[in-house]
């Protein structure tokens, strides 16, 4: 279902709006992926003073809270652009759904070969898979739903919807590129700015497609006029 058009301006907005609310949330979550980071490539590297079974051990266990983090960072950012407070603390705390997290494990690795492949494929078929299945993350976050029918789902809510996709992935990129010529310290406010403008278009679509949404929980019908415009001022 094609969406109606989307105001970009009001969203980038919106997202700023709510950064500068909880800026200190969304660095802090920055600076601690950064450092996760940094250990990883640092303990998996040839200077690493771990050897053997040891530094691979590290390495797998820096993953796995990487990976609880970034599910964590998204919940809580979905969760945001709804109106509830973001926290730190709430990434790791009580983290019960474990299958949410092998779920979306499974729809990374299943959605980049997939990807791979279709770039492989002359290109072209790689961009719109990458289009068509850029939200199966957020649906198995938000939505709970498996890592096969969140890029079912996807695929549905981009349907006739592909070039307003392509048109936010342009401005996150654009945005991730100012932050870069910011001395790359810009890129702390950059990026999530850039991720919550991305989240608000999850939250556009979605809500535009209502009830329609395969999910285990009811979604209250929502007037799609009026979806992630909220004001946040």
């Amino acid at each position: 279902m094609k969406i109606a058009k989307v105001d970009y301006g009001t969203l980038l907005s919106q997202a700023w709006g709510l950064f500068k609310k909880e800026w200190a949330f969304f660095i802090i979550a920055m600076l601690t992926m950064a450092v996760i980071e940094g250990l990883g490539e640092y303990l998996g590297g040839e200077d690493s003073p771990l050897l053997g079974g040891s530094g691979l051990i590290a390495v797998l266990l820096l993953f796995v809270i990487k990976t609880v983090l970034q599910v964590g960072l998204y919940r809580e950012t979905i969760g945001y652009t709804r109106g509830k407070k973001p926290a730190i603390e709430n990434i790791f705390k009580g983290y019960k759904p474990m299958e949410s997290l092998i779920h979306y494990i499974l729809v990374m690795i299943i959605y980049i070969i997939a990807v791979v492949i279709g770039l492989i494929l002359l290109i072209i078929p790689g961009i719109i898979i990458a289009v068509r299945f850029s939200f199966a993350p957020y649906l198995v976050i938000d939505k709970k739903l498996t890592a096969i029918d969140a890029l079912k789902e996807s695929a549905r809510i981009t349907k006739g919807n592909f070039w307003s996709v392509v048109a936010v992935s342009a401005i996150m990129i654009g945005i991730t590129i100012l932050g870069l010529l910011a001395l790359i310290v810009g890129l702390f406010v950059a990026i999530p700015v850039a991720s919550i403008f991305f989240t608000l278009f999850y939250k556009y679509l979605v809500d535009a497609h209502g009830e329609q949404v395969a999910q285990k929980e009811i979604v209250p019908e929502i007037n799609p006029a009026q979806a992630g415009y909220t004001d946040v001022n």
